[in-house]
C-alpha cells in the first residue's frame, strides 16, 4: 500500500512570478503559438487583482486560505517507481471497463492510449497534441473559445498547465469502446 507522499509531486516553491513563470516556459518544448498564449494568459492573470469581498461574485466566498506563493507552475519530473506502481492497479482495473485510456502522474503521461483501439479518433495527452496535430488546436487553446478574460474575476485559464488529454473524432471514426484519463 502506498501512501499520498509517494504520489505528490515535490512543494512548489516561488510563487506565480514572472521568474517562476518563465523558469517553467524555459522547461517545456512547445511550439511558439502556444508559449505566446502562455505568456498572453499569464500577463492577463498578472493585471487583475485578487477578488474580495466587495466584488459581488465573491462576496460569500472565502480566500483568504488561498495564498498564491505556496504555489508555482509545475516542475518537470519524472513520476517515481513507486508512483507508478501505486496507480498500476487502478489502471489495470479500469482497462477492463474502457477501450483505451491515458494515464497521468505528477502532470506527466505515463501511458498513452492505444491507437487501435480508437477506430480513427485522436486520443493524446495535450503536451503532444500541441507538436502532432497543432492544427486541432491552435485555433482555439488558450483563445476567446474557452474566454480566458475575466467575468468578475481572475481568468479561468491555466497558462501554466502540464497534463490534460485532448480528444477529437473526425466524421466517420468510431471508437472501439468509452474512453478515459
Amino acid at each position: 500500500m502506498s501512501s499520498a507522499s509517494t504520489t505528490t509531486p515535490p512543494p512548489a516553491t516561488g510563487g506565480f512570478t514572472e521568474a517562476s513563470f518563465e523558469t517553467f516556459l524555459k522547461g517545456r518544448d512547445e511550439p511558439r503559438w502556444l508559449i505566446d498564449r502562455r505568456r498572453e494568459a499569464f500577463a492577463q492573470f498578472l493585471a487583475i487583482p485578487m477578488p474580495t469581498f466587495r466584488d459581488e461574485e465573491w462576496r460569500r466566498t472565502d480566500i483568504r486560505a488561498l495564498k498564491l506563493d505556496a504555489f508555482a507552475p509545475p516542475a518537470s519530473h519524472d513520476p517515481s517507481a513507486d508512483a507508478k506502481s501505486a496507480l498500476a492497479p487502478v489502471f489495470e482495473a479500469l482497462k477492463g471497463h474502457y477501450a483505451t485510456g491515458i494515464e497521468h502522474i505528477d502532470a506527466m503521461p505515463t501511458r498513452q492510449a492505444d491507437p487501435d483501439k480508437l477506430g480513427g479518433a485522436v486520443f493524446i495527452d495535450l503536451g503532444k497534441a500541441v507538436k502532432t496535430h497543432p492544427e486541432l488546436l491552435e485555433r482555439c487553446l488558450l483563445t476567446l473559445a474557452v474566454n480566458p478574460g475575466p467575468i468578475g474575476s481572475r481568468p479561468c485559464t491555466r497558462p501554466s498547465g502540464r497534463a490534460g488529454s485532448c480528444s477529437t473524432c473526425p466524421r466517420g471514426s468510431r471508437s472501439k469502446g468509452r474512453c478515459s484519463t
